[in-house]
């Protein structure tokens, strides 16, 4: 799991707005990629899929910073809580299948 950079992810947020884009996922996004060369391919995916799974949390907050970040430290926590039960369902189907093999 890629962890996104919150300052980035506040910075898309500021480059959206300060361009009057229409929308944050498609024009916001190659705006942001265009004044941000550095910003790899991961990272720009991982925004996307944060963006996408907690922006209505993210866009209630900004632009205040206080709440932006504690809605992203939310939304990490729930991303991070979404992994440890999918981890936790691979690993009780490998023991199941394992457990079928031996019978």
């Amino acid at each position: 799991m890629y962890v996104v950079n919150p300052n980035h992810l506040y910075a898309l947020y500021q480059c959206t707005e300060k361009h009057d884009a229409p929308d944050l996922a498609t024009v916001g996004m190659a705006m942001f990629l265009k004044e941000h060369p550095e910003i790899s391919k991961e990272e720009s995916e991982a925004l996307r899929r944060f963006t996408g799974a907690h922006g209505k949390a993210l866009a209630k907050a900004y632009p205040n910073e206080k709440r932006f970040y504690l809605a992203y430290a939310m939304g990490l926590v729930e991303d991070l809580e979404h992994a440890i039960q999918q981890e936790e369902v691979e690993q009780e189907e490998a023991e199941k299948a394992a457990d079928e093999a031996q019978n």
